[in-house]
């Protein structure tokens, strides 16, 4: 993989096999079974992909391949639509021009993440409202930790203060704050 991270300069990370089974295989984030298709749009050097391609092939479900190109949102939740994508994790920016569409129709989607910045407060009520059967999750964690690190389900609104929190280790994962010297 090829990450920027903080630093802007493109840098090579490895990522081990045990890493990309603890985001999909038997955690307690997100519940991937045969009957779920998977949204797959993400390109193949992003990390993204690792969630999209592994959470299918270790739990049976089907994997639904974006076409390469160049999409509008409108082409996207076309192929959401016609594809019957149950599981999607978009990045930030997409999952705020997501938000901005009739999303009424898309009543098939269980779960959506969204991951790779901030989640935007207005967006996610909004989401949340327009699909009131769909789990809406923030996804945070760094390509080196094999894409997601802690995870926040939106399970109802009331609960948001100012901002979307980055919640809590997923299972098999630790989390350490430190401060600017690396102390807990």
């Amino acid at each position: 993989r090829s990450t920027s991270g903080s630093t802007g300069k493109p840098k090579g990370v490895e990522v081990c096999h045990r890493g990309v089974v603890r985001l999909v295989k038997n955690t307690d984030w997100i519940d991937v079974s045969p009957d779920d298709r998977i949204l797959q749009m993400a390109s193949i050097s992003f990390d993204a992909t690792t969630f999209e391609v592994w959470s299918a092939l270790l739990n049976g479900a089907s994997l639904c391949i974006y076409p390469s190109g160049k999409l509008t949102m409108e082409e996207l939740v076309d192929f959401i639509i016609k594809q019957q994508v149950t599981v999607a994790l978009l990045t930030a920016r997409l999952f705020d021009l997501f938000a901005e569409e009739n999303l009424g129709m898309l009543h098939g989607l269980r779960q959506l993440i969204s991951g790779g910045d901030v989640m935007s407060l207005q967006h996610a009520e909004k989401v949340f409202h327009a699909l009131p059967g769909c789990l809406i999750t923030n996804g945070y964690g760094p390509t080196e930790n094999s894409v997601i690190s802690t995870a926040f389900h939106l399970k109802n609104v009331d609960q948001l203060g100012t901002s979307i929190p980055i919640g809590r280790p997923i299972a098999n994962s630790e989390v350490y704050i430190v401060d600017r010297n690396m102390r807990p």
